[in-house]
């Protein structure tokens, strides 16, 4: 499991707030030291999507999020946004393969 979390505000044409987020919840903040993991903020160019994307989300939330909605990539988006990051280098390669074996065996 990854200790870091990939977050893309939807409205931030300049990035500004990606970058805010990386200030405030990012590696070696405050909060990575209190939580144990971190946020990183990312553009919509970071990684490739497929088209549709947006109308895939899908919501989250429960007791522990205190009314606060997320929305995350559906999981084959995610899968797909991997699998066009994968032929950088053998270590991406190999990180990619990972999370998809894990994807496989994950509870339905």
């Amino acid at each position: 499991m990854s200790i870091e979390a990939d977050l893309l505000p939807l409205s931030d044409p300049d990035q500004s707030k990606a970058d805010e987020i990386d200030g405030v919840l990012g590696e070696g903040s405050l909060f990575h030291e209190t939580h144990g993991f971190y946020a990183q903020g990312v553009g919509e160019t970071t990684s490739t999507l497929p088209d549709g994307w947006r109308d895939r989300l899908v919501r989250y939330s429960n007791v522990n999020t205190n009314g606060v909605v997320g929305l995350c990539l559906d999981p084959h988006d995610l899968c797909t946004a991997k699998l066009a990051a994968t032929p950088c280098t053998p270590e991406r390669r190999s990180l990619a393969q990972s999370f998809l074996r894990a994807y496989r065996r994950r509870p339905a």
